[in-house]
């Protein structure tokens, strides 16, 4: 049996968006990205975006009502679970990636102290700490 050649790539547009773009966003910030930078307010920008997009989604299949595909995923179709199964679904998604977005920023943060400690000059701890201040001086007397 032959699939669907627009389906099949569809699906793996699904695929490469959901699954492999993330991956290798992930891959780059741990191999190449600058670390200890993000802030932990950073989370709730990071949140404007899904919420910014699951409302114009929610918007275009209720103002357009003559698409084939209203709603690009299920859980945001009011028809299929009501007004109050979409706005929850919906609010599951933000909670899963403020999750997520507070693990990254976690990591950002730990893996910014693990550098600056692993970089930052040693510290002889067993030689006494210097007392030495303005030269003082020696009189003869």
């Amino acid at each position: 049996m032959v699939a669907d050649p627009a389906l099949a790539i569809d699906n793996w547009g699904l695929f490469l968006l959901h699954y492999v773009a993330p991956g290798l966003v992930l891959l780059d910030w741990v191999l190449f990205g600058p670390h200890g930078i993000v802030r932990w307010r950073d989370t709730l920008l990071s949140l404007l975006y899904p919420i910014g997009y699951g409302l114009v989604m929610i918007a275009r299949g209720a103002l357009l009502p003559e698409i084939t595909v209203r709603y690009p995923y299920p859980f945001l179709d009011p028809t299929l679970n009501g007004v109050d199964g979409m706005l929850l679904a919906l609010l599951r998604v933000v909670v899963m990636l403020a999750v997520i977005a507070l693990a990254v920023v976690a990591l950002d943060r730990l893996s910014g102290f693990v550098s600056r400690r692993l970089t930052s000059p040693s510290i002889d701890r067993a030689a006494p700490p210097s007392t030495a201040s303005a030269p003082s001086e020696v009189t003869d007397h």
